[in-house]
């Protein structure tokens, strides 16, 4: 679980372009937001062992299959069946360049191929992971073939997920489904003994929180709706259109940097430590929404963002903390490099605005980001004049992110003219 901002943020940068996937080309082609059913069926390529996803073309979400193309059309979950074959999985080909499908010697245009109900996941535990945890993957059994999507690690002695991984596929983040309905939390079967739902209720907040700390008085200062203070459900498979604060501009961040790249990221977020706040006595008590120590507010919230294509990554650190003033050497265990994210070849995460509103400047590596802003960068800082200088400078952004960054950068007296080209995948950064 979150609170709706963070205090603290730790980055380590860098992450390669990936290639740029082709998806045009004749064959089945599917307008989804001029023809899809109430419940979507998974068209699955069982010789990749994948689910096929849609792609964004001139502003709309297509699904595109070559000629030849065999799919499994498949409605998951029990008593789950295509309607149209009243079957759970159906065969069929794209056998010419047209917006139907061939399903047992019929041709569906892909309207027609709707689910009986909303598909539902398959859970399966795996084994241990970390100490104490169990290893978990969510995804979709289609006939034989289990198609992960999540993989978590759930310690079931405190109620708790430790961390997720998954992955986002920057060629159809654009493409995502905003009008299908978004399913309500499901408890499962990892609680034993514990009403989540209610323990996330926030009169029940209230009441936890008036327990642990003794004052019904302190912990309204904790907790504030009106304010957006109070603890929610945490994605750490990232929703996000629905985390918020801090959190919900990285995810975004991670998933506009997906999409202009086009590239595949592998997201691992997790939890660490268990949050600490201080009682009627001035004593720090750990704040748990369940008995005996379960369902711990964490410390800390982590993410790291791995590009599989280089094998390099992108890790950022969060304290779970609005109310935190002052961080203290106790509280940071890697080293923040904030004013060098914008110097390194590959990942920006410039246009987050995720620093926090109290700063800290490190004695070995001082420097100053402005109030709940991003620190503007002079991509010339460790750029050497030649010889021949002219005194002018050329520069090409491809990529431009932040255009402080621009500013910045004239104004560090290297040159007395400079020529800018400015690039971006996002119309509205140059707005």
């Amino acid at each position: 679980m979150t609170w709706s901002c963070f205090v603290y943020l730790c980055l380590i940068v860098s992450v390669a372009l990936a290639n740029v996937r082709n998806t045009n080309g004749p064959g089945c082609v599917f307008n989804l937001d001029q023809e899809s059913p109430k419940f979507p069926p998974h068209l699955f390529d069982a010789t990749k062992k994948e689910i096929i996803q849609p792609v964004s073309i001139a502003n709309k979400r297509i699904i595109n299959l070559p000629v030849g193309q065999q799919v499994t059309v498949a409605c998951v979950g029990s008593n789950n069946v295509l309607i149209a074959a009243n079957l759970p999985f159906g065969e069929a080909k794209c056998v010419s360049s047209s917006s139907r499908l061939r399903l047992r010697d019929q041709s569906f245009g892909y309207n027609s191929l709707g689910c009986k109900t909303q598909g539902k996941e398959t859970v399966k535990e795996l084994g241990k992971c970390s100490t104490r945890g169990t290893l978990i993957e969510i995804g979709w059994q289609i006939e034989s073939s289990f198609i992960k999507q999540i993989t978590i690690c759930y310690q079931r002695s405190t109620a708790n997920t430790l961390f997720s991984s998954s992955v986002i596929r920057g060629v159809s983040i654009l493409a995502d489904d905003e009008s299908n309905t978004r399913p309500a939390f499901r408890q499962g079967s990892f609680f034993n003994g514990i009403d989540v739902n209610q323990a996330y209720l926030q009169t029940t907040q209230m009441a936890t929180f008036t327990r642990i700390l003794g004052s019904v008085e302190l912990a309204k200062r904790y907790l504030d709706p009106s304010k957006s203070f109070y603890l929610s459900r945490g994605h750490l498979a990232p929703d996000g259109a629905f985390n918020n604060g801090n959190w919900k501009a990285l995810e975004t961040a991670v998933r506009n940097l997906a999409s202009g790249r086009m590239a595949d990221y592998t997201i691992y977020t997790g939890t660490f430590g268990i949050l600490t706040l201080a009682d009627v006595q001035g004593r720090q008590k750990p704040i748990t929404l369940a008995a005996n120590g379960k369902i711990p507010v964490p410390k800390y919230y982590w993410k790291v963002i791995h590009d599989p294509a280089s094998g390099k990554a992108t890790a950022v650190i969060g304290i779970n903390n609005p109310y935190l003033i002052t961080v203290t050497g106790a509280d940071v265990f890697c080293p923040d490099v904030c004013n060098q994210q914008e110097s390194k070849q590959g990942l920006s995460l410039s246009s987050t605005r995720m620093i926090p509103p109290h700063r800290i400047q490190f004695e070995k590596s001082p420097y100053y980001c402005p109030y709940r802003d991003t620190c503007a960068v002079d991509v010339l800082q460790n750029y050497k004049c030649g010889e021949g200088f002219s005194d002018e400078i050329k520069i090409l952004f491809l990529e431009c992110g932040d255009l402080r960054n621009t500013l910045k950068t004239v104004s560090s007296g290297i040159a007395k003219h400079f020529q800018l080209h400015l690039n971006h995948f996002s119309p509205t950064v140059l707005a």
